[in-house]
């Protein structure tokens, strides 16, 4: 655990002192007990008391302020030791100096000291700054980074951790005609907060679901039409944050999350729905795990429309996702053309088709599901580029041959 907390404190203290137009190198004993900052003037060295241990529990913005904090304490413990030396080599006896050294380097002390009280008032402005405005934007930039390189990691068999969670979310994501009931109430699955479109899972078919607690642990619940003018479908989507993101990330921890999904669509009636995960900064589709249609043609059409059509680049024809040169996706448009693309599609054809990544088809042809392993999580995404050729353009069938003709 310290293994991965120091540098972690590390790099947060030297971004403060960065920002902080102070100069030097951030060391962190490998018991994580003290810091040293080294580099210009003599090393100066502090206790971290407990932060080491409290790290894992803090939020964001307070990890911040405890690494500002050691930052300004850095740079208040190195001035004096610069400045005393700096005085002392003022002091220095030289042969030949004279009134007008003397008075020269009076004035630059003064100098040091007024430039001192200007920069440490410009570091106290920024820092006061910074509170208000960076930290937000710091995290985001942060946390898009971590999902980006966990998202390289995953496509190449690797684990996740907890750290490695950072930036990412999780999505339900339900379509049915705009003709199909209205969508039913989710009291049984997710507990609102007053007044709000977000909550707790409180399902009592996973427990450990339900049990999960932390910063930003949160679902939101999100209903709209497609398109918002002229409605074609019916969209529900939710959006799963802080400690519900690391079961889908754990092999054996993952049916949970399939789990839920399931047992909420079975109370909606759908065209296609998905489970995915991506980058909370992003509309990319990055990892796919379970597909739904009413057959086994709608479940593939559910897997192209979450993951093809999401895909960057994508992997479907531009005639396919948009009838407008400035829109890139249209999605009631494309999730149109893909059912109809994928209408009869047999189970067995379907199931030829996802072997090679190990995807599997379940269901009767009332009901089929598309499922993908966790390890190497990219499957979903090589599955729907091998089934983007149902949507390819049919190409014209060759004229048969002419016969010999007779001889006279």
């Amino acid at each position: 655990m310290i293994e991965e907390v120091l540098p972690e404190i590390q790099r947060s203290v030297e971004a403060k002192l960065v920002r902080y137009a102070a100069v030097g190198k951030v060391v962190i004993d490998g018991l994580g007990q003290t810091i040293t900052l080294t580099g210009t003037g003599l090393p100066v060295t502090l206790p971290i008391g407990a932060l080491v241990v409290r790290w894992r529990e803090l939020s964001f913005q307070e990890r911040e302020r405890e690494c500002a904090h050691l930052a300004r304490s850095l740079m208040r413990e190195r001035r004096p030791a610069a400045a005393a030396s700096g005085s002392s080599r003022r002091r220095s006896p030289a042969l030949g100096i004279g009134i007008a050294a003397g008075l020269l380097l009076a004035a630059a002390a003064v100098y040091q000291r007024v430039d001192a009280a200007l920069e440490a008032r410009a570091a106290a402005a920024r820092e006061q700054t910074s509170e208000v405005v960076d930290p937000d934007a710091e995290r985001r930039a942060h946390a898009a980074q971590v999902c980006q390189a966990t998202r390289a990691r995953l496509s190449h068999g690797g684990t996740v951790g907890p750290a490695d969670t950072e930036g990412w979310v999780v999505e339900l994501e339900l379509l049915a005609p705009i003709t199909a009931p209205a969508w039913p109430g989710v009291a049984s699955f997710v507990a609102l907060d007053p007044g709000t479109q977000s909550g707790r899972i409180n399902w009592k078919g996973s427990p450990e679901l339900a049990t999960l607690d932390g910063y930003d642990t949160r679902v939101e619940l999100r209903d709209g039409t497609l398109p918002e003018s002229s409605p074609q479908y019916r969209r529900r989507t939710l959006t799963f944050y802080g400690a519900y993101v690391m079961p889908y990330f754990r092999e054996r921890e993952q049916i949970q999350m399939v789990r839920f999904a399931h047992a909420l669509v079975e109370t909606h009636e759908v065209a296609v729905a998905g489970l995915y995960a991506r980058c909370a900064d992003g509309n990319e589709h990055h990892m796919g795990s379970w597909f739904v249609g009413p057959s086994p043609g709608a479940a593939a059409a559910s897997l192209l429309f979450f993951m093809g059509a999401y895909a960057q680049p994508t992997q479907l024809p531009r005639e396919v996702l948009s009838s407008r040169e400035e829109a890139e996706l249209e999605p009631e448009f494309a999730l149109t053309n893909i059912l109809n693309a994928t209408r009869k599609v047999k189970k067995t054809e379907l199931v030829a088709m996802l072997g090679p990544q190990d995807g599997t088809v379940a269901g009767s042809n009332s009901a089929s599901t598309i499922a993908f392993p966790f390890v190497q999580s990219d499957r979903a995404l090589v599955a729907s580029l091998s089934l983007a050729k149902l949507l390819e353009p049919a190409t014209a069938q060759p004229a048969p041959p002419r016969a010999p003709a007779r001889p006279r």
